[in-house]
């Protein structure tokens, strides 16, 4: 168990310095732990484990030299679970610590979400996919980073590179060890295992593989649609979330906070202010409609132009320019055309859209 948490490993799977470090720490599990307290670790790794098993003649005093020599890369992994929802999950904590105090995480209980764990994953996919569709139409930025390894470094070195960098989305973390003149590249994972990466699978970035990466550079990979199929990828810039509630009950089914909780742990969905934008309109249309105006008012869509107290003026615009003209408020509202909201709403007056509108909940800012 040890193993696969600090790891991610079958107990046959750990190298020399892995296995003495997790040997020293059943005598101080608490200050000899290599999350809390590495440098205490790595001293009994060193000092004690290593140096005992060369004394007693277990190993050569040239091995354990190599393995002392090796850098902390011990990091939690987590067992795997059924419905990848950690900003939900993260949502559940803090509820649960404000309705029962911080010491709830110990008391074993079992909280039941209203979440569609297939509804879940398909809104995984959709911010991943479209976050990194998006970030594709903004070019390749080059490696994540880059690590000088030496020209003798074998899989295993590499992995050890990265082995403590978290994967995110699906995108893994991976070492360049080759670029082949056919123009594929190789790779390495944390796992060590190593994968060979056709051309076609940095495609998107329009770079011949010569000019996107050199050995040592970290990259990320995922694998694709077809059996076999590894693609070279990044980290988005942008980020996004995404929301699904049951019309009928209100119940939560999906939530996506961002493109990767490892990232980044703020939830977009329910930390972040964000401007309305067009989905405001149907309440400005409501206001109007308690005013008197009904779906077959017609409102003009032509330019207009407000000057302030101050003198200072405001000429709104629609979305992609132009003007329609005369407009039944059914048809502006389907189109979204701004200038006639802001002729409705300069119409009923901002006072009584302000006092209407907060009838629905809204905090003013």
């Amino acid at each position: 168990a040890a193993a696969e948490y600090y790891y991610g490993k079958k107990l046959g799977e750990l190298d020399l310095d892995e296995m003495a470090l997790l040997a020293g720490i059943p005598k101080f599990p608490s200050s000899g732990n290599p999350i809390s307290n590495p440098e205490r670790a790595r001293q009994r790794r060193d000092n004690y484990v290593l140096q005992r098993m060369a004394d007693l003649g277990f190993i050569s005093q040239a091995e354990a030299d190599a393995a002392k020599a090796v850098p902390m890369h011990a990091s939690p992994h987590e067992p795997p679970i059924e419905v990848n929802a950690p900003y939900v999950a993260e949502m559940v904590r803090q509820e649960m610590i404000a309705l029962h105090g911080g010491d709830v995480l110990n008391k074993g209980y079992r909280v039941t979400t209203t979440i569609d764990s297939q509804m879940q994953e398909a809104a995984n996919i959709a911010v991943r996919d479209g976050l990194l569709l998006y970030d594709h139409r903004h070019g390749w930025r080059g490696p994540e980073q880059h690590f000088d390894v030496p020209a003798d470094a074998d899989a295993a070195a590499l992995a050890r590179h990265i082995a403590a960098i978290p994967s995110q989305s699906g995108l893994l973390p991976a070492i360049v060890s080759a670029v082949h003149a056919d123009g594929s590249i190789s790779v390495v994972l944390a796992n060590r295992a190593e994968l060979v990466l056709p051309v076609a699978a940095s495609r998107w970035t329009t770079r011949t593989p010569a000019k996107l990466v050199v050995r040592g550079d970290l990259v990320r990979v995922r694998s694709g649609e077809k059996e076999d199929e590894w693609l070279i990828e990044q980290l988005p810039l942008g980020q996004a979330a995404l929301v699904s509630l049951d019309t009928g009950n209100g119940a939560l089914r999906a939530l996506v906070g961002g493109f990767s909780f490892a990232g980044n742990k703020f939830n977009r969905a329910t930390q972040a202010r964000r401007q309305p934008g067009s989905s405001f309109k149907p309440f400005l249309y409501a206001a109007a409609f308690d005013k008197g105006f009904n779906p077959a008012s017609i409102v003009l869509d032509a330019p207009v132009v407000f000057r302030d107290r101050r003198g200072k003026t405001w000429e709104p615009k629609n979305d992609g320019g132009g003007f329609r003209g005369p407009m039944r408020l059914r048809e502006a509202l389907v189109q979204s055309r701004n200038l006639v909201s802001v002729r409705l709403l300069d119409s009923i007056g901002v006072d009584f859209a302000r006092r209407y509108i907060s009838e629905f909940g809204f905090q003013e800012a």
